[in-house]
């Protein structure tokens, strides 16, 4: 299956190949950020997106001050998965 590529509102451009979701530990990860843990984000950036996306979707979201706004993060990356289950091209 093709990769969906897509921007979200923040400006933030992916491609995520599908097969990817279907991973046991993507969905041990989707589960450790649903119980409050957010180690699970930082597994689920590793396992879903290039280090070079992953670099992007810091920039989008680094605050004036220089840090990088987890919540910002969170959105984008979610929003990115959803678009894969919605089978977003």
């Amino acid at each position: 299956m093709a990769a969906i590529h897509g921007t979200t509102a923040s400006g933030f451009s992916y491609s995520i190949e599908p097969e990817k979701m279907n991973d046991m530990r993507v969905l041990d990860a989707l589960t450790e950020v649903s119980e409050g843990n957010p180690a699970g984000l930082s597994q689920l950036i590793r396992l879903l997106l290039t280090p070079e996306e992953k670099d992007e979707l810091y920039r989008v979201n680094t605050l004036e001050d220089g840090r990088i706004d987890p919540k910002g993060v969170s959105k984008d990356l979610f929003e990115a998965i959803n678009s894969t289950r919605n089978g977003k091209n």
